[in-house]
């Protein structure tokens, strides 16, 4: 559709490397949580990857960060609590370890996203990169893995992968241009977690699950004013 435009390879490698290891680490890491942790659990401490944007990119990139997008960040991680916690007992083990590693890994690539793509790199062929080189890194960490793609391969399973292919595709490639057409990575990183609560309202209404709907409906009030005060 848009066509495919190579990086200059010698230029900015190391940041493309630096990138494939902090999402492929990062999504290993990710995993590793769910293993041990109720999803509920794993969004609330991974929301932690938003500070370690907002910091980095301040630190690195020069990025400001008002007072008035403060407010707008405690609003959408406050909400992201809010729809997540169903659990007043709260133990900080193995899995907590592996989401504050994920957290780290994907608030840093965030900020190495953002210094790549403001170099001229096209965003979306960028996307395309940016999938494969973590899956190298997965890869090259568990070879085995391969014997069993074949799963995959079975047309319910297939068909179901390339719906969720689609909708990701289409998320990163948003994500990678709203960089790209001069968001902030302290904007945009905040904002992204809105899917959190998102995903949460979708599942009241497609999946009937009416559990603590004041509770979600008051968080997506909560996530709007927040977007509205980071813009």
């Amino acid at each position: 559709w848009k066509g495919f435009v190579m990086p200059p390879p010698s230029e900015l490698y190391l940041n493309f490397i630096l990138g494939g290891l902090l999402y492929g680490v990062g999504v290993l890491f990710l995993f590793k949580a769910l293993q041990t942790l109720e999803s509920s659990e794993e969004v609330v401490i991974t929301s932690s990857r938003v500070l370690i944007t907002i910091i980095t990119a301040i630190l690195f990139l020069g990025e400001s960060f008002s007072f008035q997008k403060g407010i707008g960040t405690v609003l959408i991680l406050a909400a992201v609590i809010l729809v997540s916690v169903t659990k007043s007992k709260f133990v900080f083990d193995r899995g907590v370890i592996y989401a504050l590693a994920m957290a780290l890994c994907f608030g840093l690539a965030v900020t190495n996203d953002t210094f790549i793509l403001r170099s001229g790199v096209d965003a979306v062929s960028y996307t395309a990169i940016m999938f494969f080189l973590p899956g190298i890194v997965l890869l090259i960490a568990r070879p085995r893995a391969l014997t069993r793609m074949r799963h995959f391969a079975q047309p319910k399973v297939l068909k179901r992968m390339l719906l969720m292919c689609v909708f990701y595709s289409v998320a990163a490639v948003s994500f990678f241009i709203a960089i790209e057409k001069g968001a902030d990575a302290s904007q945009i990183a905040p904002i992204n977690q809105a899917q959190v609560v998102m995903t949460v309202l979708l599942a009241a209404i497609l999946l009937k699950e009416k559990s603590y709907l004041p509770r979600k409906l008051l968080a997506a009030a909560m996530v709007l004013a927040g977007v509205l005060l980071i813009r």
